[in-house]
């Protein structure tokens, strides 16, 4: 599961105040405006980079999407190419990319240039999990440690969600005959009460946590999460053709300080707009002359299967 796109989608923050008893039209110029960078890139896959245009704080318009722009792409400052245009915004490269290099996107538009740099960091590999039955409030989860050894020569900053995908064979009798039906659906909620964990996203119903290395710089180290429990069996090395079955797919992503700082400060900024009493959080921005993210990452995913008997009705 290595597309971040399955995961997080790209963001862009409109933030708007709107009154209520009157409305004051004020003209600001279009020069006050801000190109806006969103990009979430990692390994053998070609960068999509999405440009918009900032909205005021009085703006009640859409997201206005930068269709016209000439955008180029760096390689330890040396040029690659100039990405094509798609749609919406969105501008794709026909180069694949790789870990460890930096890149550089450099966007030009009515003679404004904005510019960001960054690169994907080597993934940090999911050595194994382990996993236990506990019951917690009349409830059976399943207590899950994910094993990964930290790389002791550098800062890292880690992004984690998971997939519970379910599979169930519903099987009933109709008029005298056995009907088989297959229903799979995702459930990506989990819990943890970890040390380490810094933030929590909640993104396109997708659960993220946030983490530095600040507590386990060097060290093997066992992220601590509960998964509510699916009635199922778990058996490591048998399969079955005729039951329900269950994945968990565990997604743990390696992410750089840029990448890190934006959805830490996203996260905050969210928090600060629900709570009236809370001082508001400036979302964190690579783009110089601009606004926004560009950012790499890599991932390392493992999975465990569940099996169980299906239910068999009437």
């Amino acid at each position: 599961m290595k597309k971040i796109t399955q995961y997080i989608l790209l963001i862009s923050f409109i933030t708007g105040f709107f009154s209520c008893e009157k409305e004051i039209d004020i003209a600001i110029p279009d020069r006050e405006r801000k190109i806006v960078i969103n990009s979430l890139f990692t390994s053998d896959e070609t960068l999509t980079v999405n440009l918009t245009k900032s909205l005021s704080i009085i703006d009640r318009a859409d997201v206005i999407f930068l269709n016209d722009a000439v955008v180029k792409l760096y390689e330890n400052d040396n040029f690659i190419e100039n990405l094509q245009f798609v749609t919406n915004g969105n501008y794709v490269s026909s180069f694949n990319l790789i870990n460890a290099v930096n890149y550089k996107v450099e966007v030009e538009r009515n003679g404004i240039i904005a510019s960001a740099v960054n690169s994907i960091p080597e993934p940090i590999e999911i050595i194994n999990i382990d996993t236990n039955t506990i019951r917690l409030f009349d409830f059976d989860y399943l207590e899950c440690i994910i094993n990964f050894q930290d790389n002791p020569n550098e800062n890292n900053y880690y992004m984690f969600s998971l997939d519970n995908i379910k599979t169930d064979i519903y099987e009933y009798y109709d008029n005298g005959v056995l009907i088989s039906d297959t229903v799979t659906y995702n459930n990506s909620y989990y819990e943890s009460d970890d040390i380490i964990v810094e933030n929590w996203l909640y993104i396109n119903e997708q659960t993220y946590i946030l983490f530095a290395d600040h507590l386990i710089s060097g060290k093997k180290y066992g992220l601590n999460i509960r998964v509510e429990h699916t009635n199922s069996y778990y058996y490591p090395d048998i399969s079955f053709n005729d039951v329900d079955s269950s994945y968990i797919h565990f997604n743990l992503f390696s992410v750089t300080e840029e990448y890190y700082k934006y959805f830490k400060t996203f996260s905050m900024h969210r928090e600060s707009r629900e709570n009236p009493f809370a001082e508001p959080v400036q979302v964190f921005s690579n783009v110089e002359n601009g606004l926004g993210v560009f950012a790499g990452f890599s991932s390392n995913s493992d999975s465990i299967q569940f099996f169980s008997k299906p239910f068999i009705g009437k």
